[in-house]
């Protein structure tokens, strides 16, 4: 088997969308004026952007997510690791042209491992037990439960009624009409 280098990267729920929509197999196009893609090298980071950024922004719905995937470590022999604060702000500079070929040399499922909620009257903190999230585009809902993602489901509900699960984790129960996708503890898909 090839050898693979572990990245992490920071998202919020409209990119996590789009990687849900690929089936957690790729990142989506970079935006215009996003010349550069970044992964990071460790959880840490990602965590500080996620909990720190994301879920401080009102743009994400105060929502950050951590995620985790292996890329192949011969394709990223090419690019150079930058240093852009402390010992723990490394990351790869991927230019958006190369994102094609970096998504072909991922290797397994990208995993959502950490969830941070924010708001406006309170910090960030990290999601636990029991939520569900529904995607800004409403296709699927994200069921967490003490394992981790649980299963992701297409969804017949608005937005409206997936914020109130969010605001309101222990009080809502959901079903689906159509199927569930089972997936793996952590695995995000």
């Amino acid at each position: 088997m090839d050898a693979t280098v572990t990245l992490y990267r920071p998202t919020g729920p409209k990119e996590l969308q789009l990687v849900a929509e690929s089936g957690y197999r790729a990142w989506p196009p970079r935006l215009t004026g996003q010349p550069i893609f970044y992964p990071v090298l460790n959880e840490e980071y990602a965590t500080q952007i996620a909990r720190d950024w994301n879920a401080k922004d009102r743009s994400t719905g105060y929502r950050g997510f951590v995620t985790l995937f292996k890329v192949q470590q011969a394709f990223l022999a090419r690019y150079e690791v930058h240093r852009v604060g402390g010992p723990v702000h490394d990351e790869y500079w991927i230019p958006a042209e190369d994102l094609d070929e970096f998504n072909r040399n991922i290797v397994g499922p990208i995993e959502v491992i950490a969830e941070y909620a924010g708001g406006p009257d309170h910090e960030p903190r990290q999601a636990q037990g029991h939520a569900t999230w529904v995607s800004p585009s409403d296709r699927h809902v994200i069921h967490r439960g003490d394992a981790g993602i649980s299963a992701v489901t297409p969804t017949v509900f608005p937005v409206s009624v997936g914020a109130i699960a969010v605001d309101h984790p222990g009080r809502s129960t959901w079903s689906c009409p159509r199927a569930w996708w089972p997936c793996q503890p952590g695995a995000g898909r």
